[in-house]
């Protein structure tokens, strides 16, 4: 991902959950905050209640793919969450590009295209 970077440490994710701002969808769930840099941070999570690890695996690969697809219409500065949901790993990308649409546009971090 050209613009993004990834979340490792424990310390940013547990502030966006208790901080930043929540939008769920019915595959993923949407915590973002503002940071000061000129890139976006991008932390993935997925829990044992989503099912064994293919699943696990499978839901990563779908919402990775999904946000890779949408990366280049986002403004940059924000690190952001996405939570898989049980229904994740099953469903198709589309489906999960079309969630993320829906709940980056809400929260404003798809750029107009006069920001671009």
């Amino acid at each position: 991902m050209k613009y993004t970077k990834s979340i490792k440490d424990d310390r940013v994710f547990r502030q966006l959950y208790k901080k930043g701002t929540s939008l769920a969808s019915p595959s993923v769930v949407v915590y973002y905050r503002k940071n000061r840099q000129s890139v976006n941070q991008l932390g993935l999570t997925t829990t044992k209640k989503i099912g064994k690890a293919v699943q696990r695996n499978r839901a990563r690969r779908v919402i990775r793919e999904a946000y890779r697809l949408l990366e280049p219409m986002m403004n940059r500065g924000y690190d952001i969450v996405l939570v898989a949901r049980s229904k994740t790993p099953f469903v198709l990308m589309d489906e999960v590009k079309t969630d993320l649409t829906r709940a980056f546009t809400k929260a404003g971090l798809i750029a107009g295209e006069q920001e671009r």
